[in-house]
């Protein structure tokens, strides 16, 4: 069986800059820079057979070059929060690639993503399920680290679908 997910790699120096936030919160378990991604679509446990036949489906889809631009931090889990973020903005063009994504795999056979898309980049999960509490100058490294930023994904990725396995 293999885990399967969709998702678009950040070039190293942005990689690089979120991991200046991956710090002093009690409880974080953080995630490695080398893995931060911005997922489309989690796909979860699949066997060989059904993992090459999305393979094969998803190398069929392109879309439309655009821009990722970064968008603040936060938590999933309200009031007992289980993941920290650095969020990314619904540009109209992610949300359309994301949506071929999605169709081509229910018309494979996998169940719809019964959850919202909500772009982000998942910094650390949480133990201490109370709100984390950052520092004066903690706050401010997120600003920052994130104002501004923006990229264009990999021509490779954003023309054709990288599955990664």
């Amino acid at each position: 069986m293999l885990r399967l997910f969709v998702g678009i790699e950040f070039p190293p120096e942005l990689k690089l800059r979120l991991s200046l936030l991956e710090t002093g919160i009690p409880g974080a378990r953080w995630v490695d820079p080398g893995n931060f991604h911005l997922t489309l679509r989690f796909i979860g446990e699949v066997d060989e057979g059904v993992a090459a036949d999305i393979d094969e489906a998803l190398s069929r889809l392109r879309g439309r070059r655009f821009t990722l631009q970064l968008a603040g931090t936060g938590v999933f889990g309200g009031n007992r929060p289980h993941a920290l973020w650095v969020g990314v903005e619904r540009d109209p063009d992610l949300v359309a690639l994301r949506d071929k994504i999605e169709q081509a795999l229910i018309r494979l056979g996998l169940e719809p993503e019964p959850r919202k898309f909500a772009p982000h980049i998942t910094l650390a999960r949480l133990r201490d399920r109370g709100p984390p509490r950052f520092s004066r100058s903690q706050r401010a490294v997120p600003r920052r680290a994130v104002a501004g930023r923006a990229f264009q994904p990999d021509r490779q990725l954003s023309d054709k679908i990288r599955l990664d396995l």
